[in-house]
């Protein structure tokens, strides 16, 4: 079979994604989720990485830090949705393993239903290198149950994808979250439409205090 693209995907459908059914299937009850963790944060900046069309940073925006969160995306179609949305949020492109952001410089990172295409030891080593000390690595995806689950669900997702894909489990989460240097504070299970064939965990990491 004819190798895809994810990227060129997410450029193509980008005018599509925000499609009120999808939002609701894939990433209405973990964005409740991060925003609830958020909410008890208090933070003054928030990155979202892999921010898409940028439906959760633009409610961040208005609803928790305005004026003081940015949407990062490595789909240029992604972001052009994105800013016709919303002209408070910072809008960046970039990849999560080198993010176009200083060292040190937000309370908070969110990412929600991208994780699985990130170089993901890599991605959670810029979470820690742009998070304030002590501040929160806020990742939710699906999280197989068992190591067999995840690597069935890794060659299904990759069989036709020129991006690598991968699912890792709860366990495994919690273990690339500490060997970056994070303290998981928190798995949360989401309750959500598929909770019965496949789990959707947010995963709280805190950075080391100074």
């Amino acid at each position: 079979m004819p190798e895809v693209d994810v990227h060129r995907i997410f450029d193509r459908f980008a005018h599509i994604y925000d499609t009120g059914w999808l939002q609701r299937a894939l990433y209405a009850a973990v964005q409740e989720r991060a925003l609830a963790e958020l909410r008890a944060l208090h933070p003054q900046s928030v990155l979202d990485v892999g921010c898409g069309t940028g439906i959760f940073a633009a409610r961040l925006d208005r609803e928790l830090v305005p004026g003081g969160v940015a949407g990062c995306d490595l789909s240029g179609g992604m972001l052009a949705e994105a800013a016709a949305r919303s002209r408070g949020v910072g809008w960046v492109r970039g990849d999560s393993a080198r993010l176009p952001v200083r060292t040190g410089s937000v309370d908070a990172v969110v990412c929600t239903q991208a994780f699985h295409f990130f170089d993901q030891p890599a991605a959670w080593a810029e979470f820690r290198r742009v998070l304030i000390p002590g501040g929160l690595a806020l990742v939710g995806m699906i999280n197989p149950r068992t190591e067999g689950g995840s690597r069935l669900l890794n060659r299904v997702s990759t069989a036709t994808a020129k991006t690598r894909v991968n699912w890792p489990t709860t366990p495994e989460m919690r273990r690339l979250a500490t060997d970056a240097g994070f303290e998981v504070t928190a798995q949360h299970e989401v309750d959500w439409r598929f909770r019965r064939t496949v789990p959707l965990v947010l995963t709280v990491g805190r950075a080391p205090a100074a």
